[in-house]
């Protein structure tokens, strides 16, 4: 198995694909968003390379791999638990911008972080004070 070739947004491929398989893509759709991201030169992938790497990523997601957030250690992601019905909320939003919900959700922690809206978000009563 060769190193994660992160792709539009994911750390690897097979995220890439489980993710937007989750999002009810089909397996040609798949390819071709895989295959416009490429880099000049890089070789294409078909579908049946994307129902390998699919059922590599549902092997991993069995094993507990392939978080939403992200699926590996590697280039600074680390794989996280959220429940399904929370991430598939986020659909709407991510669609309407044309990124993978992935995506959506690594911008909205960034931004959170960033502009350290946790406690006004929150509203717990919890602060740094």
């Amino acid at each position: 198995m060769g190193a994660a070739k992160p792709i539009l947004g994911y750390p690897s491929r097979t995220v890439a694909v489980v993710a937007m398989h989750g999002d009810g893509q089909s397996h040609g759709e798949i390819a071709n968003a895989i295959n416009d991201a490429l880099p000049e030169g890089e070789m294409k992938i078909g579908v049946e390379r994307v129902e390998s790497l699919l059922k590599s990523g549902v092997r991993a997601v069995k094993r507990g791999g392939l978080g939403h957030i992200a699926a590996s250690t590697r280039g600074g992601f680390r794989a996280q638990r959220i429940k399904e019905d929370i991430v598939s909320g986020f659909a709407p939003a991510s669609s309407k911008r044309g990124i993978a919900i992935e995506v959506l959700l690594n911008s909205l922690l960034e931004v959170v972080l960033q502009d350290d809206l946790i406690d006004a978000i929150l509203d717990d009563g919890v602060s740094d004070e």
